[in-house]
């Protein structure tokens, strides 16, 4: 069963902008950033959940799908990710309620 939210993700057009905000948002610096893959990433750890932001970053199909799924918009929730205690069981839960979960490796 579902444990609790791990983290969000949220794309950002402008990495470097949302991070400041969320920086003063937050009143933290991130704990994490890295680029690769057609993404920069900045990770902003909380107490009881991460937020990760993602930008596109070059030309890529990973890049410009993110520059589709944003439009003109400046961000937009991209993931919700859950934590669970059991990743098997949630996997075979979700199968069953037919929500067809890529397969767990």
């Amino acid at each position: 069963m579902i444990s609790g939210l791990d983290h969000v993700v949220v794309l950002v057009s402008d990495i470097g902008a949302a991070k400041a905000a969320y920086q003063t948002l937050l009143a933290r610096a991130p704990a994490w950033q890295n680029s690769g893959e057609g993404a920069d990433r900045v990770l902003f750890t909380l107490d009881n959940m991460s937020i990760e932001l993602m930008a596109p970053h070059g030309f890529s199909v990973t890049a410009d799908r993110m520059r589709s799924l944003l439009g003109d918009h400046e961000g937009m929730l991209a993931s919700l990710c859950f934590r669970v205690s059991d990743i098997g069981k949630m996997h075979r839960r979700l199968e069953r309620v037919a929500l067809r979960p890529d397969p767990v490796a």
